[in-house]
C-alpha cells in the first residue's frame, strides 16, 4: 500500500511539472532532519540512555589500537564503503 502511494505521489509530481516538484521538495528536504531530531530526543529520554552513552563514548579500549586485526578490519571497511556501485575493489586491485 505504501509503495503504491509512493508511486502515485511521484507520478503526480512528474505529471504536474517542476512547480509541484518544487512544492514537494519543501516537505521532503527537511523531513529527514526532523525525523532524526525526533529519534535523537526519543533515544536520549529512554531509561538507561546515559549509561549507554557513557559506555560507547567514554570507555576506550586503547589496547585495540595496537592490534593489527583492528587496522585490517578498518581498511577493509574503508574499501567496501568507497566501493558502493563503483567497482572500486577491482580498481584498487589492478596494478
Amino acid at each position: 500500500m505504501g509503495l503504491m502511494a509512493n508511486w502515485v505521489l511521484c507520478f503526480a509530481c512528474v505529471y504536474n511539472g517542476a512547480k509541484s516538484a518544487g512544492k514537494a521538495i519543501w516537505i521532503t528536504m527537511p523531513l529527514p532532519y526532523v525525523l532524526l531530531f525526533v529519534l535523537l530526543v526519543k533515544g536520549a529520554t529512554l531509561p538507561g540512555a546515559g549509561d549507554g552513552l557513557q559506555f560507547y563514548l567514554w570507555q576506550w579500549r586503547w589496547a585495540a589500537i595496537a592490534d593489527g586485526n583492528t587496522w585490517v578490519d578498518a581498511v577493509a571497511q574503508i574499501f567496501f564503503g568507497l566501493s558502493i556501485a563503483c567497482g572500486a575493489m577491482p580498481a584498487y586491485a589492478s596494478g
